[in-house]
C-alpha cells in the first residue's frame, strides 16, 4: 500500500475466487531500502519501523506536511519524489524485471540493487527532462529554473 494506491471500489457480476496474498518480497525490499523516506523533500516519509494504521500495518506518510510541501512548493503543485526515486518503480524492461524477481528472493540482491540504483542515479532530477512548471520565461525564451 505505497504512494501508487489508491482505494478505489469495483462492482461485477462476476464470479470471483478470493485467494490469499502474494508475497513477492516489496516489503522485505521497502523496509531495506527507504530511499523514498531519505529523499522526500518534504520529510513526509518516516523512516522508522511500519506502525499499524486502520488495522493495516504501515509506513504512514505525514500527508499533511506532504500536502503543505506541494501547495506551497513554489516550482508548481506537485512533486511524486516517492515514486520517482523507488527503485521497484522502474520501467518494464527485461533487466528491471530481472532484478525485481532477484530483489524477491534474495536480501542480498535486495542490498545490491538499491545501492545499484544509487550508483546509477535513478530517482535523481534531470535536467533535460524537466517538468513543465519548472520552467519561466526569460526575455523571452523559456528556460529551467
Amino acid at each position: 500500500m505505497g504512494p501508487r494506491f489508491k482505494a478505489a471500489a469495483v462492482t461485477t457480476d462476476l464470479q470471483l475466487q478470493p485467494d490469499k496474498p502474494v508475497d513477492f518480497g516489496l516489503q522485505q525490499f521497502c523496509g531495506a531500502c527507504k530511499k523514498c523516506a531519505r529523499e522526500c523533500p518534504a520529510g513526509s516519509i518516516p523512516e522508522g519501523p511500519k506502525s499499524m494504521y486502520n488495522g493495516y500495518e504501515i509506513w504512514r506518510n505525514d500527508t499533511e506536511s506532504c500536502t503543505r510541501f506541494r501547495v506551497t512548493n513554489s516550482r508548481g503543485s506537485s512533486c511524486g519524489r516517492c515514486i520517482k526515486v523507488c527503485p521497484w518503480n522502474k520501467p518494464d524492461t527485461w533487466y528491471h524485471s530481472a532484478s525485481a524477481r532477484l530483489a524477491a528472493r534474495s536480501q542480498v540482491a535486495r542490498r545490491t540493487l538499491i545501492w545499484l540504483d544509487d550508483v546509477l542515479g535513478y530517482g535523481k532530477e534531470d535536467p533535460s527532462r524537466t517538468w513543465w512548471f519548472d520552467m519561466e520565461q526569460v526575455d523571452g525564451r523559456v528556460v529551467p529554473r
